[in-house]
């Protein structure tokens, strides 16, 4: 059983791009699949997405014109087959528990929908807050209350 379904965006990024698949493939969580949706990229990202699906069954690659990050997300809902649903964005990454620490907590609480918040770091390594990674957005602008999960 798939319990996670990992969209992973892809639109030029080969730079970042291996960090965020080994991100993912190494996961504790063992029950997942990951559905890259290649939106058209020009530089080397396609070949490093079928490198990396030589290696992992789990990886599934969708091919597409460019059409955004949107569209690209949309595109990966329609091909899972997990219980929940993980976005995570080509030019980042993910702890190596973190689909396990997600899905347990979701589970345990009955979740639909879990959002949580990132750190900010830069091509140097320097961490920064920044209200868009660490969802007070949705409070402030929405007055949503929002539990925030430290991995």
């Amino acid at each position: 059983m798939i319990k996670i379904s990992v969209v992973i965006p892809v639109y030029n990024v080969e730079e970042y791009l291996e960090r965020c698949l080994d991100s993912v493939i190494n996961q504790t969580l063992k029950e997942i699949e990951i559905i890259c949706i290649n939106d058209g990229s020009s530089d080397n990202s396609k070949t490093i997405l079928e490198n990396y699906a030589k290696k992992d069954n789990r990886i599934k690659i969708i091919n597409q014109k460019n059409l955004g990050l949107s569209a690209s997300r949309n595109k990966g809902i329609k091909y899972a087959n997990g219980e929940y649903i993980f976005f995570v964005d080509a030019d980042d990454w993910i702890e190596l528990n973190t689909c396990e620490i997600t899905y347990n907590f979701a589970k345990e609480k009955n979740l639909d929908l879990l959002l949580f918040g990132a750190k900010n770091i830069d091509d140097d390594g320097i961490t920064y807050d920044d209200n868009y990674y660490n969802l007070s957005c949705f409070e402030n602008e929405y007055g949503v209350k929002y539990l925030t999960i430290i991995l």
